[in-house]
């Protein structure tokens, strides 16, 4: 289970929080953001519960633009991993889309 939530004015986003539940040891969160304002493919990656948390805390406050994408993956060995698409749209909440593993 993933929480999210984000607040919106115009053509820029802020996630306020997010909240991923209970999940295995091992796990690995990977987050390429790409997009206009974005720095050459961002990629960030946190494996085990501790950096996954601080990364969790760190995402916090930061502020998108409209046309940017967020692909987020979550793996766990075991386990088929899990890919979210997250699109930040103008003055309207993101659109996230589950896709296939």
């Amino acid at each position: 289970m993933m929480k999210i939530k984000w607040t919106f004015q115009w053509a820029r986003t802020r996630l306020v929080y997010w909240l991923i539940g209970s999940f295995p040891r091992d796990t690995s969160l990977t987050i390429v953001r790409t997009g206009s304002g974005c720095p050459r493919h961002h990629q960030v990656v946190a494996a085990g519960a501790s950096p996954l948390r601080h990364l969790l805390r760190a995402m916090r406050g930061r502020r998108y633009r409209a046309g940017d994408r967020l692909l987020i993956t979550l793996t766990a060995s075991g386990y088929l991993p899990e890919r979210i698409r997250i699109t930040i749209r103008d003055a309207r909440n993101p659109r996230a889309t589950l896709l296939p593993g």
